[in-house]
């Protein structure tokens, strides 16, 4: 065993942020860079391991701990709310490798059959929650942090660290990259955060997930006992990781650079059979652990360290009832509907989604529904008059009921568009959210509002304030009223931007929408962000438009002309870089206001692609008269070609990128002596 002081100075001086799917080390070594002194708890963390070892040794308990589990699926009711069978297959695998019950055992390679080891640790589903009540182990919560799982889903729930092994599921993690992560004991910023993060991908083997999956869970369960990566603190595959000041402190482990999801199970990358079938190595053939590891986690399961002691003690046993006959717990009722906008006479699907307990009986009231109640699980319920509308659920069985209502949850629009005439908005009526322009605010922070300070044309115009509120990845929706174009012949739609970058590199991105069925399903027709969105330099200061930092966009709305009802959407989402306008939003007829250099309108897309780019043409300009010119970052011609060749119809021409090397290039649209430039990114 090495001397921890020692190990953590030369894994400080080495590490790499490039782990493929597992974050542990990538969280520990962070907390270790901010928080110096937790050296020492570690070092007197692997003296009692050490000591305990010794006296106790491995294979001497014979005694089983069960560990209380409990799984919070954090979720915005998508897959990643994934279903109870799911939850139980993964216990059910964890408590197999725990156990050396996995079916695979044998196939670990003779070299290392003999040390495969019973760890004797068992995971149950908690059947009483911290306040004594009844559960299944298993809580659901609403959030968008699912979308960008670290700590932050720690304070939305956590059950008291040294009751219950905590595993939060996600849709995705923070970190690039990464499946899952966990805290050795007692590294956690804070208490309540100890525990595992999975992404819902890598939980169990159905479902969402699947069986190559299926043992992250696993490895990152051995983290929180205190197992180390195979290859001890570095970077899977650097050979350095053979040298003996990088270890993780188990004897029975052969030194490895690490297998990256490979399986060669006679490789001997530090001259030595490795130990590749290891649940702690990142094999692709996951399916052991040794009996020193063994060891290691039942020191860990005795040292009071993080409550780690405390988890498997009779008196806990008891506390969570995992020793109990499972018992029904009353349902928490929850639920979901197939859309939340629809057109009048339309109807959607509800769906039960209450948990905790299964409901056998359901009572639904739908304010202003055909029918107006329903008893059955997932009725389907029919709108006739606009308006906005309240849904409640009441669930009951055996052990109790429970009530949900959602306020406001459907809006049921005309089948007519409210305006049949050019439509215009320069937002300087009422504040947004009003009777015209809805707001679609799932994070319920800062979204789109009024400015009553800035504006291209009047006073006021619409902003997100990204720089005050911004949360990376969420997004903030604005929404137009319905509109007519059945009297509308070639309908384009304009409006004015304003924005700049905080920075070079963040890539806040503006999206343009457009809905035929009152928003009950979008489709997007103009994508800015990064370079393509700003109209000024950037600035580390909170953006403010000058007059002359807004630019014109036109977007082709060709599909949706003689449409009687159609609505726009305005989406942006932030990377946590400056705030952005928009003002004077036009509907009208493209040859209205119109000046003679902006005759020639192209809109390209998507502009990042790895085989396709669009250009689509907004006026009744012949293809034969483009010529389209591709130049690199150098300055260099890598393509060029007749707009006709390429035309796909009266309205696109698709340009085939996908031989081109990857890198920025420069869309030149010629048409005579005019002429259009485009940045276009090749992935």
């Amino acid at each position: 065993m090495q001397n921890f002081t020692l190990l953590l100075f030369s894994l400080c001086s080495t590490f790499l942020y490039s782990q493929s799917f597992c974050g542990t080390d990538t969280k520990y070594l962070d907390l270790l860079s901010k928080n110096p002194a937790l050296q020492q708890k570690m070092d007197a963390q692997e003296s009692f391991i050490k000591q305990y070892i010794a006296t106790k040794g491995a294979n001497k308990t014979n005694t089983v701990k069960i560990i209380p589990t409990v799984f919070h699926i954090i979720h915005n009711y998508g897959p990643e709310n994934i279903s109870d069978a799911q939850v139980i297959d993964a216990l059910r695998i964890l408590n197999e490798d725990f156990r050396k019950l996995n079916s695979d055992t044998n196939l670990i390679v003779s070299g290392f059959k003999g040390i495969a080891a019973d760890c004797e640790i068992e995971f149950r589903l908690a059947q009483l929650d911290p306040e004594g009540k009844c559960t299944d182990g298993i809580t659901r919560t609403v959030s968008l942090f699912t979308n960008a799982g670290d700590d932050n889903v720690k304070t939305l729930i956590s059950w008291d660290t040294d009751k219950y092994l905590n595993i939060w599921v996600v849709a995705g993690i923070s970190m690039s990259g990464v499946a899952g992560f966990a805290y050795y004991p007692g590294t956690a910023p804070q208490l309540d955060f100890e525990g595992v993060v999975i992404e819902q991908a890598y939980v169990g083997s159905i479902g969402t997930s699947s069986a190559a999956n299926s043992r992250v869970l696993t490895h990152e369960v051995g983290h929180f006992m205190n197992l180390v990566h195979t290859f001890g603190f570095g970077t899977c595959g650097d050979a350095s990781n053979c040298n003996t000041s990088v270890s993780d402190f188990i004897t029975d482990t052969p030194p490895t650079k690490g297998n990256c999801s490979t399986c060669n199970l006679t490789a001997t990358s530090c001259g030595v059979l490795e130990n590749v079938q290891n649940y702690m190595d990142y094999s692709s053939c996951n399916l052991m652990f040794t009996t020193d590891q063994k060891s290691r986690m039942d020191a860990a399961l005795n040292s009071p360290l993080a409550g780690r002691s405390n988890l498997w003690s009779p008196t806990n046993l008891s506390f969570t009832g995992v020793l109990n006959t499972p018992s029904v717990c009353f349902p928490v009722a929850d639920f979901t509907s197939s859309v939340k906008n629809i057109c009048s006479g339309d109807s959607l699907l509800f769906t039960d989604l209450s948990w905790n307990g299964s409901p056998t009986q359901w009572q639904w009231n739908f304010q202003g529904g055909t029918p107006a109640s329903s008893t059955i699980a997932n009725p389907t319920v029919y709108y006739s008059t606009p308006g906005l509308y309240s849904v409640t659920l009441t669930c009951s069985n055996s052990a109790g009921q429970d009530v949900k209502i959602k306020t406001s949850l459907i809006n049921v629009g005309t089948s007519v568009g409210t305006y049949s005439t050019i439509f215009t908005e320069g937002f300087e009526g009422s504040s947004i959210p009003n009777s015209d322009w809805d707001i679609n605010n799932p994070d319920a922070q800062g979204t789109w509002q009024t400015s009553n300070s800035v504006a291209f044309t009047g006073s006021k115009c619409a902003f997100v304030d990204n720089y005050t509120n911004g949360i990376n990845g969420e997004w903030e929706e604005l929404i137009s009223p319905s509109v007519n174009l059945s009297t509308m012949s070639n309908p384009i739609l304009s409006y004015r931007v304003a924005y700049a970058r905080r920075f070079s590199t963040e890539t806040d991105k503006l999206e343009v929408y457009y809905s035929e069925n009152c928003g009950e399903t979008w489709t997007i027709r103009q994508t800015k962000f990064g370079f393509a969105l700003q109209t000024a330099s950037a600035t580390s200061t909170a953006f403010v438009p000058g007059s002359s930092n807004w630019r014109k966009e036109l977007v082709n709305i060709a599909p949706v002309q003689a449409k009687t009802n159609v609505r726009f959407k305005f989406k942006f989402t932030s990377d946590l870089g400056n705030n952005l306008y928009i003002d004077d939003i036009n509907v009208q007829p493209l040859s209205l206001s119109v000046g003679e250099d902006e005759r020639l309108m192209y809109n390209v897309f998507p502009t990042i692609s790895s085989d396709f780019v669009t250009i689509q043409i907004f006026d009744n300009t012949s293809t034969n008269n483009i010529t389209i010119k591709l130049v690199d970052a150098l300055g260099k011609t890598v393509l060029i070609q007749n707009g006709k060749a390429i035309e796909t119809d009266s309205n696109n021409m698709s340009l085939n990128i996908s031989h081109l090397a990857k890198g920025i290039y420069t869309l030149n649209i010629i048409n005579n002596s005019n002429a259009r430039q485009f940045k276009v990114i090749k992935q």
